[in-house]
């Protein structure tokens, strides 16, 4: 697997999920986390941080807010992930002569937290200020660009949270995540697509993958409802069609496609936890020795300059 140079820096944007440490005294992310026998902190991108690491390269795992209220939206978690990333390349102790070259790799929300970051650093840009970094490109995986009509169905669930009421971990999740969920619908992505569009100096990639659950699969329901509804609207028929379990395949589609997954992936496969759930039709998909060197040896093939 290629290594970027030392000035390069890769960051992991998480999804509408931080990196699961706020979950550690839940029940069932505990006896989750005891089944599979881990120790620590569960890590949303699994081991794919450390698998980079070894290879040589730098890489930072920020984390932004899931809070109640407009902070869990595209707008405040891409203000969010713009500051994480300064305050940890701080860390890295990079040589202070070079600006740092970023490549932001995002997982479902968190590929439209790096859109929105770009074109603000692009506006920044344009106003004449000094960036403390520079993205070189975006790589997304599984983001739903054009909106998941899973999104929708868990806004509508999320209405719960604004009466105050708690019923079951699920829903508690759906209540916290109100508004992300509100940014993920057809509807939405509509709008922000139409606003926000690609920044003519950063390379754009995305990488998205399909999958038959069985009945107990996790994602068995929105599998079907992405797969099979018809949709009467034009501008969000993207949204639909064959699916990872909670994005479709032309939706999770932008800039240049990447068709580096096998196609036995469920959403959640895609970061490295297919294997929860190998045995009702997702694959145990090892993302950190296949999926993120593979983007990696993308980057170093095609953005860093020769």
């Amino acid at each position: 697997m290629a290594t970027l140079p030392n000035d390069h820096v890769i960051v992991l944007c998480h999804g509408f999920l931080p990196g699961f440490r706020e979950y550690g005294p839940n029940e069932c992310f505990r006896d989750a986390a005891r089944k599979l026998q881990l120790k620590g902190p569960m890590k949303y991108f699994r081991d794919v941080a450390a698998n980079l690491q070894l290879r040589g390269n730098h890489v930072i795992s920020p984390e932004v807010s899931r809070q109640p209220g407009p902070g869990s939206g595209i707008e405040k978690r891409a203000e969010e992930l713009a500051q994480q990333i300064e305050s940890k390349l701080k860390e890295l102790q990079l040589p202070s002569n070079v600006t740092p070259k970023v490549h932001l790799i995002g997982h479902c929300m968190g590929g439209l937290d790096a859109r929105r970051l770009v074109c603000a650093q692009e506006d920044a840009r344009k106003r004449g200020e000094t960036l403390a970094y520079e993205v070189q490109s975006v790589t997304t995986v599984s983001t739903p660009h054009h909106g998941s009509p899973a999104a929708a169905c868990a806004k509508t669930v999320g209405y719960i949270g604004l009466l105050g009421l708690s019923l079951t971990p699920i829903v508690d999740l759906m209540n916290d995540s109100y508004n992300a969920m509100a940014n993920l619908t057809p509807e939405y992505m509509a709008f922000f697509n139409r606003k926000y569009k690609n920044v003519p100096t950063v390379k754009y990639y995305s990488v998205t993958s399909t999958f038959t659950p069985q009945e107990n699969h996790l994602f068995y329901l929105t599998h079907k409802h992405i797969k099979n509804w018809k949709c009467p609207n034009e501008e969000h028929r993207k949204a639909y069609g064959e699916n990872d379990g909670m994005v479709s395949v032309e939706s999770a589609q932008w800039g240049v496609p990447l068709d580096i997954i096998d196609q036995k992936t469920s959403h959640i496969g895609t970061i490295g936890w297919g294997i929860l759930e190998i045995a009702a039709g997702d694959s145990d998909y090892a993302a950190s020795d296949k999926l993120y060197p593979a983007l990696v040896e993308n980057l170093a093939m095609n953005v860093v300059p020769k």
